[in-house]
């Protein structure tokens, strides 16, 4: 079954033997069943992954200078100002930016009629 689906999505990185077959909410399918063993409906999601660790080593932790994390967040943040108007027109409104965190509002500036925006209270 493995087989298959990467022969039909040109997928001949990994063999076979290195996927796991899982559904929708991430739940291992065993691949010792069929397909029709599951009595999945017809418009199920399965979804193939590599299994962990495959392909080598385990990979250790990473860990980056903060020094060198903030260099990068400032480099990141100014050449974004240098374009933000580029961005705007776009759709893309920066909101907030504090190391590390940045947070962008993404719109459709292009919709014809435009769509409104309606705030609500939610009842405590």
């Amino acid at each position: 079954m493995i087989a298959r689906a990467l022969e039909q999505t040109g997928n001949a990185g990994q063999p076979p033997d290195n996927w796991e077959l899982r559904d929708a909410a991430g739940a291992l399918l065993s691949l010792d069943q069929k397909i029709a063993d599951f009595s999945f409906p017809p418009d199920v999601r399965l979804f193939l992954n590599l299994k962990a660790g495959v392909g080598g080593a385990v990979i250790p932790d990473q860990f980056v200078d903060p020094q060198v994390s903030r260099a990068k967040f400032d480099r990141e943040l100014t050449e974004y100002r240098q374009l933000e108007a580029d961005y705007r027109r776009r759709g893309w409104l920066l909101v907030r930016a504090e190391f590390p965190s940045v947070h962008v509002v993404l719109a459709t500036p292009q919709l014809t009629p435009p769509a409104g925006f309606v705030q609500r209270e939610v009842p405590s």
